[in-house]
């Protein structure tokens, strides 16, 4: 027997969905940098992880709720409004049932059909970006192709001057310049500040 959540039971359950996935991207991410996240990761991070890849990039989020709205526009109206045009034709009764999606398209959406969408959509958008990110920074170590974009100031008051590849609440993952082996170096007692550098154009 099927049972209804409520809004409440779905926004707990879409949260521990987005924790898992925030994990996995993350885990893919960094496992084609060589770096085992998890084994560096705290509790905070973990929470925060599905949140931390939207801040990514500012078009991430913006990107994200378009194509998402689009999906949600293409079920909800599209898909039914080109139904009602086309059923009649010959052509259209060829291809599909058209019993079977008069009877999907009648009425109020199907809940169920929406969150399966939904799900689908944020689960195909975080493999995605751990994917294309780990991918991307993966070749660009192996062509040594790194532009250093931070200075990192230590405790002891020497400087280095790094491509960061990763960040936590407890760790940070770098390449010193004209290296291509990713440093893990603590950050409490251990960095001073990290510097943003300029791009050079």
């Amino acid at each position: 027997m099927r049972k209804d959540f409520s809004i409440q039971e779905y926004l707990s359950l879409g949260y521990i969905y987005l924790l898992i996935l925030g994990i996995l991207s993350d885990t893919i991410y960094y496992h084609f940098i060589g770096i085992n996240i998890l084994d560096y990761a705290g509790i905070l991070d973990v929470l925060i992880s599905p949140i931390a890849l939207l801040t990514v990039h500012y078009l991430i989020p913006i990107a994200l709720v378009l194509v998402g709205g689009l999906a949600y526009m293409a079920v909800v109206h599209i898909n039914p409004e080109v139904h009602r045009r086309f059923r009649t034709k010959r052509w259209y009764s060829k291809l599909y049932n058209v019993d079977k999606l008069d009877a999907k398209y009648n009425g109020a959406p199907n809940t169920d059909q929406l969150i399966s969408l939904l799900a689908g959509f944020v689960l195909a958008f975080y493999l995605g970006m751990g994917l294309g990110r780990g991918l991307n920074q993966k070749n660009k170590i192996a062509e040594n192709d790194i532009k250093v974009d931070h200075q990192i100031l230590f405790q002891d008051n020497t400087e280095e001057k790094v491509k960061i590849v990763g960040k936590n609440s407890l760790y940070l993952f770098y390449l010193p310049e004209g290296k291509t082996d990713v440093i893990i170096s603590p950050i409490e007692y251990n960095v001073k500040k990290i510097i943003k550098l300029e791009e050079k154009e």
